[in-house]
């Protein structure tokens, strides 16, 4: 009773205490939290990462990082388009490994590219359509 109360008033996740921003697009619920060691954004869920921004610049210790061999096993590669842009994760992970790789991202959701000038270090030298990838 009394969290249906309180909720309303402190935002969907009130127990939280470390939130940069909570608040919805036309697709997702969102949350930004800003830990000691990394930026997460969290999307129509309330434990798990769809994000993630390391402060040091470092792996992140998710798929993220696998995924960063795809270029080298690749011929030639020397591009990447990002579907699923997110809040640019793997974007930054390719620039840092990869310099001189020219990306580019695709995401339904301008909310979350908001977001990933705001809250994530999302590169400026990337170009991100909004746009549903699946199309």
């Amino acid at each position: 009773m009394a969290t249906s109360c309180v909720s309303p008033l402190t935002g969907f996740a009130f127990w939280e205490t470390n939130l940069a921003y909570e608040g919805e697009s036309i697709y997702n619920y969102l949350q930004v939290k800003n830990l000691s060691d990394r930026t997460i954004l969290s999307t129509n869920v309330l434990f798990g990462v769809q994000s993630v921004t390391m402060k040091d610049k470092g792996l992140t210790g998710m798929y993220y990082d696998t995924a960063l061999a795809a270029p080298a096993l690749a011929d030639n590669a020397n591009s990447a388009l990002i579907l699923g842009m997110g809040t640019g994760t793997y974007a930054r992970q390719l620039k840092q490994y990869y310099p001189k790789m020219n990306i580019t991202g695709v995401e339904i959701d301008q909310k979350i590219t908001d977001l990933a000038g705001e809250y994530f270090d999302e590169p400026a030298d990337i170009p991100v359509t909004t746009y549903d990838g699946r199309a």
